[in-house]
């Protein structure tokens, strides 16, 4: 049992199951794709693949940015995405025990899209560590625990 495990046991808090940190992430990508699909519907409905596709890419800083401000906002102010509410797990910081502050939902919402543009490696750097830690939970020194 590593340092961040003790410390968790101690207060009576456990790890984030990878089942449901996979959940979340499932459910978190739904509803920012349909956010997404929503903001641009009436510009991609009417579009050939080929037009649709040039769109995509003229808009990919807006998708970047909403995926960026949907992590950043709900990790700041809860602790945990709509996925992981539903799950009933949540994201704190590691030393305090307590939600994240702002630079570090900052610093997890951009190392997390890093993550996920990086072919998915930072998530499955979590199943190699005891501390079931991805990329942005080490860059923002944060864990993912249970709730419920």
């Amino acid at each position: 049992m590593n340092e961040i495990e003790q410390r968790l046991q101690r207060e009576g808090l456990k790890l984030a199951s990878f089942g449901k940190r996979i959940i979340a992430y499932l459910i978190d990508s739904l509803i920012i794709n349909l956010l997404i699909i929503f903001t641009f519907y009436s510009d991609l409905s009417s579009l050939s693949y080929d037009v649709a596709l040039n769109l995509a890419q003229d808009v990919l800083l807006s998708i970047l940015l909403v995926n960026f401000l949907y992590h950043f906002i709900f990790t700041l102010l809860y602790g945990a995405s709509l996925g992981k509410f539903v799950c009933k797990i949540a994201i704190i910081d590691e030393n305090l025990l307590d939600k994240p502050n702002f630079i570090q939902s900052a610093l997890r919402s951009a190392v997390r899209l890093l993550s996920e543009n990086a072919f998915m490696l930072g998530y499955f750097w979590a199943f190699g560590n005891d501390s079931r830690k991805a990329w942005q939970d080490y860059a923002a020194k944060t864990v993912v625990i249970e709730l419920a």
